[in-house]
Order: C-alpha cells, then structure tokens, then sequence
C-alpha cells in the first residue's frame, strides 16, 4: 500500500529537485561546503562490513549558509572508494528518537552526525553516524573558514558509529582523520553503498529519485544534490 501511495510522490518530489537544480546549477541540498582527503580506520570485530584501513573523499557543508554563531544544519559527507559506500550525515543526535531527526547546531563540533534515516544489515535496521573529537567542541569559531588550520595540525577527526534504529544504543566502529585539502567537487550519493548495507525504508525509496534526477539536472554533473 505505501509503495503505491508513495510512487507518485516519488516522481513529483524527483520533478521538483531537478528544476531546482537546473535553474541554480548546483546542489539543492546542503550548496555551501569544501571538499578533504582523510583516512578510515575499522576496528575489527563489528558487523559493518568494513575493514582494516582506506583513503576518503569528506565534505563538510551548511544547509543554509547562516552568519557563524547562527543554528545550521551542518553536513559531513564521507566517501569510502574501496568499500563501495557513501556516508551522507547531518548534525543530529543519539538516543531513540534523535538520532532520526535533523538538529541544528552552531558549529561543526556543537552535536554528532546521523544518517537519519535507517539502512538494512543483515535483516536488521541500523543507522550511522560520527562524533566530532570532543576536544573540538570547545573552539569558539567552528565555521568552514575554520576547517583548514584544524586539518593541517592534524586535528580533524570523527569517530565513525552505528546503532541500532529506534534505540539509544550507540557503538563506535572506526575513527575518520581528515589530513589534507582535496581539489575540485566530489559527488556523494547515499544509494551509493556496499552490497550488504543499504538504505531501508519507505522514506529511502522516495530521497533515491529525487537525488538522481536533480544530480542529473546539474550542468556539471559531478556534485550530489
């Protein structure tokens, strides 16, 4: 019965995005953000299937590109190359219920990162998210302009976590360190992902048309929605 429901939407919603982007030329979603290079580090044992160690593309972004200081939803997109899966988070929180919401903060470093919206592992719904180094948090200035000095001394990090949806159950499975500075635009897609874990529900069904048609839409084709 969703499925049927949520087809026209789908088609509608997609409709929409895609007109955004052609006439914006560039990303609907979250427009205003730079671009790094980092590593992943796995930790062995969990049942995420990554493992050892992998170069990432990362993105950090503003949803709306407020003053400093001003509640933004705030984004950290990460791309795993070799194990074939995109990250696309945004500044949320941890427990039951907001871990599923979006949460607006006043830095980068002020609250974690969700996907919100759950994937599918192993027949189990889970969602994913990072922690900001808490030494971080404290720093008065944490907009984009910020980032740069933070990366070359080598401070930039996450750790990267998963939970099972609906529940406050909070798991570390890797750390994510951003080292250097990345030239040029990297497209993220959450539809992008490994075999075993992939977006779930009704929700995921109708996010996966809109971001392809407004991806498709843009006249430079490299960047997300």
């Amino acid at each position: 019965m969703f499925e049927a429901a949520a087809a026209p939407l789908s088609g509608a919603s997609a409709a929409v995005f895609a007109g955004l982007s052609a006439a914006r030329r560039k990303r609907i979603f979250h427009p205003r953000g730079v671009t790094f290079e980092g590593t992943a580090t796995f930790h062995p044992g969990t049942p995420l299937p990554f493992e050892g160690a992998e170069r990432a593309l990362v993105r950090m972004s503003r949803a709306a590109g407020f003053p400093q200081g001003v509640p933004d939803l705030f984004g950290l997109a990460v791309k795993l190359p070799e194990a074939g899966q995109d990250l696309l988070l945004v500044t949320s929180g941890e427990d039951a219920v907001t871990r599923h919401l979006l949460v607006p903060a006043t830095g980068f470093f002020r609250r974690p990162y969700s996907t919100v919206l759950p994937y599918e592992l192993r027949g189990e719904l889970i969602v994913l998210g990072a922690r900001p180094d808490p030494l971080l948090a404290p720093l008065p200035r944490q907009d984009m302009d910020d980032l740069g000095p933070l990366v070359a001394a080598g401070r930039l990090r996450f750790d990267l976590t998963w939970g099972r949806a609906g529940t406050g159950d909070v798991q570390t499975f890797g750390t994510l360190v951003v080292d250097r500075s990345h030239d040029g635009d990297v497209a993220f897609n959450p539809f992008n992902s490994h075999p075993s874990l992939k977006p779930a529900g009704g929700l995921n069904r109708l996010r996966r048309e809109s971001y392809e048609r407004s991806q498709k839409a843009r006249p430079d084709a490299t960047g997300a929605a």
